[in-house]
């Protein structure tokens, strides 16, 4: 489950939770984040904030422990393998140590300058924080290496440590084999890393990803199928579930399955927000068309005012008017429009066909224009 990166990730990490890099665009780097030839072209928790600070929160985790400028992939220097699992690191908590051993979540020993050092995240003893770990370990998984790889869900019943089902992933008891992350110890998955959207109206929220690749929800389908469009270049930081599934024949997906999986997304639009009711109708807005459009100090007879004519100093008009809808919605049945008129007319239905270079483009259709 780890392999050469042209179809699966490296393996275990820590990483923040909910931020993933699945190989939307290409982001080729090192363990410790170096960039390499091909190069990032986002970043997103590979980058730093204005103080110097990683936007990981991983590794702002690591540094807490291991001191300022810790570099993932690289053993923490403070940790004392004769001090038992979590190199003492860590407190052990007050329950009773042979029937229920555990360590705090908090760092004994705080690296990070006291000011900042409180709202860093705390090494995760499940998901209860802002980051996750991979396949359970909690405190036990830091300078804890794993020869083989391990997905967080094969802990359950299907890994190598857990046939009956019996190791939580949220902490490792003490008579089973430790787990840690792979290939390398305190591995973070950081660089290229953008937080994931929910699929709530997903027919409606159209164009998809962060760079917004994808057009149709077919096309998105496809990509996930397919493990992402640069699995190789991104293979050391590409999150460990996103995963070729054209070259696993347990998982997968025939066209039958991939048009009912759209099937299963459409009906995750709420009608109330297609047609804008309430509690979904938003008030009057209006909406600045000009980078000089002035700041708000005027109120609604200034927007008014300002609607006809041309900006001061600008090139059209400052603003558009956007009116109220009402907890009706929208007039006479009216919906909101889909980015580009996308549509959800089903492949074959009323003689529609994808490939078709002329008509309308649905979210069934992955090839857009022959």
């Amino acid at each position: 489950m780890g392999g050469d990166g042209l179809h699966y990730p490296d393996g275990s990490a820590f990483f923040d939770n909910g931020m993933y890099n699945i190989g939307v665009t290409p982001c080729e780097a090192d363990y410790a984040g170096n960039i390499g030839a091909a190069g990032c072209n986002d970043l997103g928790r590979g980058a730093n904030d204005a103080f110097g600070n990683p936007l990981s929160l991983a590794r702002l985790m690591l540094w807490n422990m291991g001191g300022v400028g810790q570099v993932p992939g690289t053993p923490i220097g403070t940790f004392d393998p004769d001090l038992g699992t979590t190199g003492g690191m860590f407190d052990e908590t007050a329950q009773d140590q042979f029937i229920n051993p555990g360590h705090e979540e908090e760092p004994a020993d705080p690296q990070l300058p006291p000011w900042l050092a409180p709202f860093a995240s705390n090494v995760p003893v499940g998901d209860e924080v802002q980051q996750d770990e991979a396949g359970g370990g909690g405190a036990g998984m830091v300078n804890t290496f794993m020869e083989d790889p391990l997905l967080e869900g094969l802990v359950d019943t299907l890994g190598p440590f857990n046939p009956a089902g019996t190791i939580g992933e949220t902490y490792n008891m003490s008579p089973e084999s430790l787990m840690g992350t792979w290939p390398v110890v305190n591995r973070v998955g950081f660089m290229g890393s953008i937080k994931a959207s929910g699929l709530r109206n997903v027919e409606l929220t159209g164009p998809y990803f962060h760079n917004g690749g994808k057009l149709t929800l077919a096309q998105v389908v496809d990509f996930y199928s397919r493990g992402g469009d640069f699995a190789t270049t991104n293979a050391t930081h590409r999150d460990f579930n996103i995963m070729n599934l054209e070259e696993d024949i347990q998982a997968q997906m025939t066209p039958e399955q991939e048009v009912a999986l759209i099937d299963y997304l459409l009906t995750l639009t709420d009608e109330r927000v297609r047609r804008e009711q309430a509690p979904f109708d938003h008030p009057e807005i209006f909406v600045p068309l000009d980078g000089v459009a002035p700041e708000n100090t005027f109120g609604r007879p200034g927007f008014l005012s300002m609607l006809g004519g041309v900006c001061p100093g600008g090139t059209g008009p400052c603003f558009r008017q956007i009116p109220a809808v009402g907890a009706a919605g929208l007039p006479a049945g009216g919906t909101v429009d889909s980015f580009m008129g996308v549509t959800n007319i089903r492949p074959n239905e009323a003689g529609f066909n994808c490939s078709a270079s002329a008509g309308p483009v649905s979210h069934y259709c992955i090839v857009i224009d022959p």
